[in-house]
């Protein structure tokens, strides 16, 4: 007789039996029930002492059940009594779980993206080889009972006092992930008979309600993260790699029983060629709670520095391209020509080695020129031709020599002299697939590409088109990005601020410096980034020793400007008519023309900065325009001028622009006031990736004004 498990309207499954303890968070054993019965290959105290639960097979590989799955599952769960063989009986299943605990799929889409501002226009760009984890959040409540009163009593104080309020506009379809409609105030939301339990319930009971009444409160939650953030869990059921438009899709096995999915995404991308994460927002605040399957969630990466633009195309032939610098200044964009300057506000601005990444975000004669140097640790991204590694150009080498120091000045004989960049080790990552074909995972590893010694030389490996060969990953599902960080240098560790040239050389297998011909040696395209053309004859250097007959083998080489000097901010007392304050810190006024005298410092050693001028009144902030400005720290700029180095003042003379008269910082109402005054200066330098802020100076000040008669 067949005495299989089955439903009490006799539908037959296929199940497992899972004995797991809980508490120690282990799966102890799994069997296939046979003849109504189940044997586990554990000793009986154990067995006795675990919580068993019968379910439909999981859709996913055995290794990954584990108790986070079966504490949720929907699962028969028996009495763990054992007959004289040491088995367990569970010939009939309730028919309850006929329909409730069948596996279906629940679709998960979405895009991730980054957008990013090109000739003052956003663009929507994907990002390169990311990773998007997707995690399930559901409440841990054995936190529950160890929360502080004084946090129930705040919780349940924000509730009555009617302070979780989502502050969210009529026209907003999507207020909180997974709740796409307009949200209400808590009470205004109707939980009358709920409030009046909450206003009356003792601690216990409180805790109780809130487990009871979880999913009335999951969307206030991002209200309320002092309380919430202890106990909300969120375990990664997927992790997948979008296609290269950013869009992702995957599987997760869902009983027809369970509620909607609460799902947290976060991502990992290329940061410098290594995995990092780029986005991970709080998980009470960026849960899409109920999520309904098939719906495509977006998101969106801020993070600076995260690559994007992957590129996977090969570039046939024994080539090699030369990108950019970090993630955005196209090599191009860096002013080569000696001698090369701009006039801003009215001063000569010498450009060579500058670029002009993001300079459509500065502001007058500075905007969408050649002006920002670099600073901090730059990455010099190559791509590699197809045909390369090759027994001519099997290594490679960056060097770097100073040219000028900051004031374009010839450096020393001694700072000129050809340095190898070779103390920094350097690896190329890319990603495999791992795990059972049902439950794939992706894996970041890495190959080594130096530096290594070839004959007397420490070198770098130039890396193949592919890492799925035998001497890397040899897995087919292995893949990288086509361009490679070659070198990061840290200009803090070069010859000090000033003028570089970067150049590449190529060794062949046995170490000897070749080349390669002036022909495959390819730059970005003016017109179009995803289009190489040969470079210049300008960016090009002799290689190795070339046998008679045959064209010169030639290196690549490039100018850059390096400044790591800070800015600085001071603002000086402010005076009337070339009057300070007195004692009481008033500046007193005869009159509404009476001219008023604004003096500070806004520096950069070597003018790469910029700076804005703010003043505002009272306690409302008014911004007053009469004395607000913005300029280079090189010049003049609309009302303040260049008194010193550094230095700023407006011109205090009738009918000049920098007149400035009492009366425009003033109203009718106030004719006694207070103000405050914001000074920034904010530094050109780059990475090649984003704007460095660490650079910036700021200064504060405050004055007062009243008339002369009181």
């Amino acid at each position: 007789m067949d005495r299989s498990p089955k439903t009490g309207n006799g539908i037959q499954e296929k199940l497992m039996a899972y004995a797991y303890d809980s508490k120690a968070g282990r799966v102890l054993a799994a069997a296939t029930p046979k003849n109504g019965r189940v044997k586990f290959d554990l000793a009986p105290e154990i067995l006795e002492n675990s919580e068993v639960a019968i379910l439909p097979e999981f859709p996913i590989a055995p290794e990954d059940v584990d108790v986070a799955r079966l504490d949720k599952v929907i699962a028969h769960r028996p009495p763990v009594l054992l007959d004289t063989d040491n088995n367990l009986e569970v010939e009939i299943i309730p028919d309850y779980f006929d329909e409730i605990w069948r596996w279906r799929q629940c679709f998960v889409r979405g895009r991730v993206t980054k957008d990013i501002v090109v000739n003052g226009e956003t663009q929507t760009r994907a990002l390169c080889l990311p990773i998007v984890h997707i995690c399930e959040v559901d409440p841990y409540w054995p936190v529950l009972p160890t929360i502080p009163e004084y946090e129930l009593n705040l919780l349940r104080d924000d509730i009555l006092r009617d302070n979780l309020i989502l502050d969210i506009p009529d026209n907003l379809l999507e207020p909180v992930p997974g709740f796409p409609r307009p949200l209400r105030s808590f009470i205004e939301s109707g939980n009358i008979q709920l409030l009046e339990e909450i206003r009356y319930a003792d601690s216990s009971n409180f805790r109780e309600i809130i487990k009871r009444d979880y999913q009335i409160f999951k969307p206030y939650i991002c209200r309320s993260p002092y309380f919430w953030n202890r106990f909300l869990r969120h375990d990664e059921i997927a992790a997948v790699i979008p296609d290269k438009q950013g869009r992702f899709q995957a599987k997760i096995p869902r009983q027809y029983g369970n509620d909607k999915p609460d799902l947290y995404f976060w991502v990992e991308g290329l940061v410098d060629d290594m995995r990092t994460t780029v986005y991970k927002p709080p998980v009470h605040c960026s849960t899409y709670w109920d999520y309904n399957c098939g719906r495509e969630v977006d998101i969106k990466v801020t993070h600076p520095d995260v690559q994007i633009n992957c590129n996977t195309t090969n570039l046939p032939g024994e080539m090699a391209w030369m990108k950019r610098i970090g993630n955005g200044a196209d090599i191009r964009s860096i002013e080569q020509q000696a001698g090369a300057d701009i006039t801003v506000d009215g001063t000569l601005f010498k450009t060579q080695g500058l670029t002009n990444f993001k300079a459509n975000e500065l502001k007058g004669d500075l905007k969408d020129q050649k002006v920002r140097p670099f600073k901090g640790t730059l990455s010099l991204v190559v791509q590699f031709g197809s045909d390369l590694p090759s027994s001519n150009a099997t290594y490679y080498r960056w060097s770097y020599r100073k040219i000028a120091d900051a004031n374009l000045n010839p450096a020393s004989a001694e700072d000129q002299k050809e340095r190898p960049l070779t103390g920094r080790g350097i690896h190329k990552g890319y990603t495999v697939e791992v795990g059972p074909r049902n439950n794939r995972r992706f894996e970041r590893r890495q190959y080594e590409l130096g530096p290594i010694r070839v004959s007397d030389e420490q070198l770098y490996r130039i890396p193949p088109v592919s890492p799925n060969m035998p001497d890397i990953a040899d897995d087919p599902t292995a893949q990288w990005n086509q361009d490679t960080a070659t070198y990061y240098v840290d200009t803090n560790a070069l010859r000090g601020n000033g003028l570089y040239e970067f150049k590449l050389d190529f060794f062949d297998s046995n170490g000897k410096l070749t080349g390669l011909l002036a022909k495959d040696i390819e730059m970005t395209s003016p017109g179009n980034p995803d289009v190489s053309q040969s470079a210049e004859v300008s960016y090009l250097r002799d290689g190795g020793e070339t046998p008679s007959g045959q064209p010169q083998k030639k290196s690549f080489a490039f100018f850059l400007r390096v400044d790591n000097s800070p800015c600085e901010a001071d603002i000086s007392p402010v005076k009337v008519d070339d009057k300070l304050a007195g004692e009481c810190g008033f500046l007193k006024y005869p009159n509404d023309s009476a001219g008023i005298v604004f003096e500070f410092k806004a520096h950069q050693p070597n003018g790469f900065a910029e700076w804005s001028l703010d003043v505002t009144r009272g306690y409302s902030g008014a911004i007053l325009t009469a004395p607000d400005d913005h300029g280079s720290v090189v010049g003049d700029s609309e009302k303040y001028e260049l008194i010193s180095p550094g230095k700023f003042r407006n011109n205090n003379i009738v009918g000049t622009s920098g007149r400035i008269a009492v009366g425009t910082l003033l109203t009718p109402e106030c004719r006694k006031a207070a103000f405050a005054q914001v000074l920034h200066v904010k530094a050109l330098h780059t990475d090649g990736s984003s704007i460095r802020r660490e650079l910036d100076a700021r200064a504060t000040a405050a004055f007062a004004l009243e008339p002369a008669d009181e």
